[in-house]
């Protein structure tokens, strides 16, 4: 419709029909007052660039209420008179915006970065290892940066700094990749390139720490007196035990649901490990300790901590206490995961088949483990040996010493 735009007439046009109403000023040509079905009243300028035969533009002035009527006309006269004068209102406007976005710092933005896409994207341990690498690495290295002007060569400096810890390093720069995947499809890189992109990382020397069967035998000697004394709750000696018999990660088995344990099925149904959903073949050791584990009503976890209805949090000290009583000097909680997957390999078992018991997403990761197979290989090699060996020679030494004429 066509109307003098005033207050009155603003505040009282409707939309109906479920489309938009559009109200053409005619005191201002191309001047317009947009209403949505919803109510929102939006001042626009329509208009060509170039004459009659040019695509048809329409920018959008600003908001009724924040703009009166006659503030808003004012504004559309003086982007009438920048269109006299060649200039476009939308693409100065988009080149605005560009700029705005182009000259936020990557401090700035990281906050963004990890409220938007970190706490939908990412698990929430890998959120917080993110948080750590921006707050106590990133930020304070190239913090002040701007993100479009963020070089290579900055994020190789940032990374040479980082070089006595090879394994903080390598994942700072892995958390800074995804920040800046992220920063190019928002329009912030307008070169979009990752300056993280072709940066070579430091090998890492994995802690791989396996306990020998006497040591399995004594940590599980210490598990045993430790929860007859009341020093271990039969949750943590469950988890302990756990760990081992299985390979699974810690924190998806402490934070375990009655409600995953499928005894028909004789798996553990993980909804959301590392590696997305998964089920786990319940072994019978693993089926008896689950079975001895007390449930308490109203909490659904598996390995039950001393909070009501919370599974356990910490296993740091209870982990001290065993090793105390073992008589062993160090290992980790997550070395009963290694111990476990060296015992498959050196079974027998193929790697393939140890990544898929311990839910690897990569073979790479578990080719950590390759050197292990050596052993049962040797083990074969040396019965052969030995048994050609002693057919050959009935007994006797294989090789006899050369004499040799002085």
């Amino acid at each position: 419709m066509r109307a003098k735009i005033n207050k009155e007439q603003v505040n009282a046009a409707v939309a109906t029909d479920g489309k938009p109403l559009f109200i053409f000023d005619t005191l201002l040509a191309g001047f317009v007052v947009k209403v949505t079905p919803a109510g929102r009243r939006v001042y626009q300028l329509r208009y060509r660039m170039g004459g009659r035969g040019s695509p048809l533009k329409t920018f959008t002035i600003g908001k009724h209420g924040p703009l009166t009527p006659e503030q808003a006309r004012k504004l559309a006269e003086g982007l009438i008179g920048d269109i006299s004068r060649g200039i476009d209102p939308a693409a100065d406007k988009a080149r605005r915006v560009a700029e705005d976005l182009s000259a936020r710092t990557v401090e700035n933005l990281s906050g963004e970065f990890l409220e938007v896409y970190g706490k939908t994207k990412l698990k929430p341990r890998s959120l917080e290892e993110y948080r750590r690498a921006f707050a106590s690495h990133i930020n304070p290295r190239i913090g002040r940066l701007k993100v479009r002007d963020v070089s290579h060569a900055d994020i190789e400096r940032l990374h040479y700094d980082m070089r006595a810890t090879p394994p903080t390093a390598n994942r700072t720069v892995a958390a800074l990749s995804k920040f800046f995947n992220w920063a190019i499809r928002g329009g912030y890189r307008p070169d979009h390139v990752n300056p993280c992109r072709g940066l070579e990382k430091y090998k890492e020397q994995g802690r791989q720490r396996y306990l020998a069967p006497a040591e399995i035998a004594a940590v599980g000697d210490a598990i045993r007196t430790s929860e007859e004394s009341g020093s271990l709750t039969p949750w943590q000696a469950g988890l302990f035990r756990c760990l081992l018999l299985t390979g699974l990660r810690r924190d998806e088995l402490r934070t375990l649901k009655w409600d995953w344990v499928d005894q028909q099925r004789k798996v553990l149904s993980l909804p959301d490990s590392k590696i997305g959903r998964r089920d786990v073949p319940i072994s019978a050791p693993v089926q008896q300790v689950l079975a001895t584990l007390p449930r308490i009503e109203g909490n659904p976890y598996v390995f039950c901590g001393a909070r009501p209805g919370r599974p356990i949090i910490n296993i740091a000290k209870a982990w001290r206490r065993v090793l105390s009583t073992a008589g062993i000097d160090h290992a980790r909680p997550h070395d009963l995961r290694h111990t476990a997957a060296s015992i498959g390999v050196t079974s027998g078992a193929s790697l393939l088949l140890i990544g898929g018991v311990l839910g690897h997403r990569t073979s790479a990761t578990t080719q950590r483990y390759a050197h292990l197979s050596d052993d049962p290989v040797r083990a074969v090699s040396e019965t052969i040996a030995a048994r050609v060996g002693q057919s050959m020679v009935g007994g006797a030494d294989l090789v006899q010493p050369l004499k040799v004429k002085r």
